[in-house]
């Protein structure tokens, strides 16, 4: 999903991996003002031979820029960066895109477990209230919905095809993360 939004906002080294298309494939020069534009719809065309490449990458980055935060929460809390818990974006803000209790309960844990450093050191807080991170979160609740990636990929057969053969290339490598998998129909 971050790929596609950086080649509809035209932002970073997006051109690497596509360019933005109205719905008909034309390509279209809105990027950013799209945002503005609620009213328009772009799309983003993919490139298939670069997008495994560009997901790996932003997945390294992801993951580096977890190891930094990390790093800098136990040194600002007196934390020993190895116990600190690493918390993804992702699941913070999960149960937004679903009405799953479970997955409602993950998210509120998470919150509890990314804030407990801010509370338990120097100052020594009381640790973050369940009930209040509760009452925080609940209205959200399945508030946003995430749209098939066939309604934001021009070309989505192309490029689902290109995950899927990728993870069947590397469905026996366990260091690997299944791109396929989080696609959306």
């Amino acid at each position: 999903d971050r790929e596609v939004c950086r080649i509809r906002d035209c932002f970073g080294r997006y051109k690497e991996i596509g360019h933005p298309v109205f719905p008909n494939g034309t390509e279209s020069n809105l990027c950013f003002k799209r945002r503005k534009h609620h009213e328009i719809s772009t799309m983003a065309y993919m490139k298939p031979e670069t997008i495994i490449n560009a997901l790996q990458t932003t997945q390294r980055i992801s993951d580096e820029e977890i190891q930094f935060a990390m790093k800098t929460v136990a040194h600002s809390t007196n934390h020993d960066a190895n116990s600190t818990t690493s918390v993804s974006y992702e699941t913070l803000f999960a149960h937004e895109y679903t009405p799953d209790e479970s997955i409602y309960q993950s998210t509120v844990q998470a919150w509890i477990d990314f804030l407990d450093p801010f509370f338990t050191s120097p100052i020594s807080l009381s640790p973050p209230n369940k009930d209040i991170i509760d009452q925080v979160l609940r209205k959200d609740q399945n508030s946003l919905v995430l749209n098939p990636h066939s309604h934001v990929i021009y070309n989505h057969k192309e490029v689902k095809a290109t995950l899927e053969e990728y993870d069947q290339r590397n469905k026996n490598n366990n260091n690997k993360l299944s791109f396929a998998s989080f696609w959306r129909s």
